[in-house]
């Protein structure tokens, strides 16, 4: 917004890739998205959907080649034991509720 704007030739350099961002990948995430609820519950969808930043800062550094910071280092560790508890827990059943 503070910056130039750019002219209408270099734009149109870039038309092809903002459809391909726009309709593939945004179409196909969210196809994913959909199936994926449909084999497992949507509170645990939710809860793996918050593993991104853990990802993000696991495939920067694998495919970029930038070490993570050591802020990035220490807020990981908290971020996958969260994750790691989340998703790991056993669904309680109604038995086990009704014996309790």
């Amino acid at each position: 917004m503070l910056g130039e704007k750019p002219s209408w030739p270099a734009a149109q350099g870039s038309v092809w890739f903002l459809i391909l961002n726009g309709a593939v990948f945004l179409g196909l995430t969210k196809i994913l998205w959909l199936e994926g609820i449909h084999r497992i519950p949507v509170t645990k969808a939710n809860i793996i959907s918050s593993a991104s930043p853990v990802l993000t800062l696991f495939f920067a550094a694998l495919f970029l080649k930038q070490s993570p910071t050591f802020w990035q280092l220490l807020a990981f560790a908290p971020m996958a034991l969260g994750l790691w508890l989340l998703v790991g827990q056993k669904p309680v059943s109604e038995a086990e509720m009704e014996n309790a």
